[in-house]
Protein backbone atom coordinates (compact mmCIF):
# COMPACT_ATOMS: atom_id res chain seq x y z
CA UNK A 1 0.00 0.00 0.00
CA UNK A 2 0.93 3.24 -0.66
CA UNK A 3 -0.47 6.48 0.91
CA UNK A 4 0.75 9.90 -0.42
CA UNK A 5 -1.01 12.96 1.35
CA UNK A 6 -0.61 17.17 0.72
CA UNK A 7 1.16 19.15 4.01
CA UNK A 8 -2.70 19.54 5.25
CA UNK A 9 -3.10 16.42 7.17
CA UNK A 10 -0.12 16.14 9.24
CA UNK A 11 -0.23 20.21 9.57
CA UNK A 12 -4.04 19.93 10.37
CA UNK A 13 -4.19 21.51 14.09
CA UNK A 14 -6.48 20.54 17.24
CA UNK A 15 -7.77 23.33 19.89
CA UNK A 16 -4.70 22.89 21.83
CA UNK A 17 -2.48 23.92 18.70
CA UNK A 18 -0.94 20.53 18.34
CA UNK A 19 -0.57 19.28 15.07
CA UNK A 20 -1.95 15.79 13.66
CA UNK A 21 1.76 14.76 12.41
CA UNK A 22 3.56 12.43 9.87
CA UNK A 23 3.44 9.67 12.65
CA UNK A 24 -0.05 9.23 13.21
CA UNK A 25 -0.60 9.03 9.92
CA UNK A 26 1.84 5.87 9.30
CA UNK A 27 0.20 4.68 12.29
CA UNK A 28 -3.37 4.76 11.20
CA UNK A 29 -1.76 3.19 7.71
CA UNK A 30 -0.19 0.20 9.88
CA UNK A 31 -3.59 -0.38 11.29
CA UNK A 32 -5.71 -0.21 8.07
CA UNK A 33 -2.96 -1.94 6.08
CA UNK A 34 -5.68 -4.89 5.09
CA UNK A 35 -8.89 -2.34 3.99
CA UNK A 36 -9.46 -1.12 0.62
CA UNK A 37 -7.86 1.54 -0.41
CA UNK A 38 -10.69 4.29 -0.44
CA UNK A 39 -11.92 3.04 3.10
CA UNK A 40 -7.87 3.81 4.07
CA UNK A 41 -8.72 7.44 2.60
CA UNK A 42 -11.66 7.94 4.42
CA UNK A 43 -10.68 6.93 7.21
CA UNK A 44 -7.44 9.36 7.41
CA UNK A 45 -9.57 12.12 6.64
CA UNK A 46 -11.62 11.74 9.31
CA UNK A 47 -9.29 10.73 11.56
CA UNK A 48 -7.96 13.94 10.55
CA UNK A 49 -11.10 15.58 10.95
CA UNK A 50 -11.91 13.87 14.60
CA UNK A 51 -8.45 15.52 15.56
CA UNK A 52 -8.97 18.86 14.50
CA UNK A 53 -12.31 18.63 16.96
CA UNK A 54 -13.79 21.61 15.00
CA UNK A 55 -10.55 23.75 14.48
CA UNK A 56 -10.93 24.97 10.69
CA UNK A 57 -8.66 23.54 8.09
CA UNK A 58 -6.14 25.69 7.19
CA UNK A 59 -4.81 24.22 4.43
CA UNK A 60 -6.13 21.32 1.20
CA UNK A 61 -5.83 17.74 2.17
CA UNK A 62 -5.68 15.49 -0.11
CA UNK A 63 -5.20 11.75 -0.20
CA UNK A 64 -4.53 9.28 -2.48
CA UNK A 65 -3.86 5.29 -1.66
CA UNK A 66 -2.61 2.78 -4.19
CA UNK A 67 -2.91 -0.64 -3.30
CA UNK A 68 -1.19 -4.11 -5.49
CA UNK A 69 -4.01 -6.54 -5.68
CA UNK A 70 -2.77 -9.51 -4.44
CA UNK A 71 -1.14 -12.11 -5.96
CA UNK A 72 -0.48 -16.24 -5.97
CA UNK A 73 3.37 -15.76 -6.19
CA UNK A 74 5.14 -14.19 -3.05
CA UNK A 75 8.31 -11.69 -3.55
CA UNK A 76 9.08 -9.12 -6.03
CA UNK A 77 11.05 -9.68 -8.74
CA UNK A 78 11.24 -10.69 -12.48
CA UNK A 79 11.21 -14.24 -14.03
CA UNK A 80 13.06 -15.23 -16.88
CA UNK A 81 10.48 -17.03 -19.84
CA UNK A 82 12.85 -19.91 -21.36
Amino acid sequence: MLVLYTDGIPERLNPAGSFFGVERIEQLASRLINLPAKAVAAALLAEADAFADGVPAQDDMTVVVVRRPPSASSGLGCRERR
